[in-house]
């Protein structure tokens, strides 16, 4: 079974870039999972109360 573990930053529309924000995350993601070989993938899903959600897929053992 697979676990997720979600990470979510705050934004404000009219002064951060969403995708400017996108892409700090997928760095730091990246960073944070180099030595993380069960790590199967990572999205982002914006939400409508100004929060930039991503979500990590990991193996289970």
């Amino acid at each position: 079974m697979e676990k997720p573990l979600f990470v979510f930053v705050k934004f404000h529309p009219k002064k951060d870039k969403v995708e400017d924000l996108k892409q700090l995350h997928r760095g730091f993601i990246a960073k944070t999972l180099e030595n993380e070989s069960g790590c199967i993938s990572y999205n982002y899903l914006q939400s409508t109360d100004f929060r930039l959600n991503f979500y990590i897929i990991f193996q289970e053992g």
